[in-house]
């Protein structure tokens, strides 16, 4: 007697968000017949990730190759038969040596993802991908729709172009001093028995000085040219 040569499995890979958009799209109504374009509209997917959720839909039986939408699609939308066709795709899908081995609502997920791994020969992600469908069949719950239902996409924050063009340096403002310098001022220095001096002196202060330097300043000069002013009795000598 010869033996049967074993089944060979395609494990599906559908995103979890795509099982429970087309369910609950399908709840609302169900299509005639199911393309990438359909798949797109619902889920917002881009026509090559909406094509690649076909052929999972196919080895479910619920459209045919053609895309025509089957009976089980109305068991799939429907939460009382729901159960019992999750039990029915995961003995179809998968091999006993899981499913024997590894089942239940509280399966562990990493054991899972290792038997995928090891007997899939895929890498992590696609294992993860793989695990995220198997477990989902294990635990049989329709109302996970309805949380994943209630979940908001995640909006995804508006950035602002940076300009091409450097900004300029803000330059500090220079507050003018409310005291005004006074003008050259002019001395006249009497002398006795002789003309009188008239002299023009400009005084150049700096900026950072204070009101107080400034006044220090010109107190200073005025003593000095005080002084000077004062001439003394004696005449002059003769020259």
């Amino acid at each position: 007697m010869v033996d049967e040569p074993e089944k060979k499995f395609v494990f599906p890979m559908m995103p979890i968000r795509a099982w429970w958009g087309l369910r609950r799209q399908f709840f609302k109504s169900v299509p005639s017949d199911v393309d990438s374009a359909y798949i797109s509209t619902c889920l917002g997917f881009d026509l090559k990730s909406a094509k690649n959720v076909l052929p999972d839909l196919v080895r479910m039986n619920i459209i045919d190759e053609a895309g025509k939408t089957l009976e089980r699609a109305y068991k799939w939308r429907d939460d009382d038969q729901y159960p019992a066709l999750c039990e029915e795709l995961r003995k179809e899908l998968f091999p006993t040596s899981l499913t024997d081995n590894l089942s239940g609502k509280d399966v562990d997920e990493e054991r899972v993802k290792r038997w995928f791994m090891q007997n899939a020969k895929v890498g992590e992600s696609a294992a993860r991908r793989m695990t995220n469908i198997y477990v989902l069949l294990c635990k049989a719950d329709p109302s996970e729709g309805k949380e994943t239902e209630a979940v908001p996409a995640p909006r995804t924050p508006k950035t602002v172009a940076a300009s091409s063009e450097p900004t300029a340096p803000k330059r500090p403002v220079l507050h003018k001093r409310s005291e005004a310098v006074p003008p050259p001022i002019g001395l006249t220095s009497p002398v006795k028995n002789g003309p009188s001096i008239h002299m023009d002196i400009q005084i150049h202060i700096s900026p950072d000085s204070t009101p107080e330097q400034i006044d220090k300043i010109f107190s200073c000069l005025a003593k000095y040219f005080q002084k000077k002013g004062e001439v003394d009795d004696d005449p002059p000598g003769d020259i």
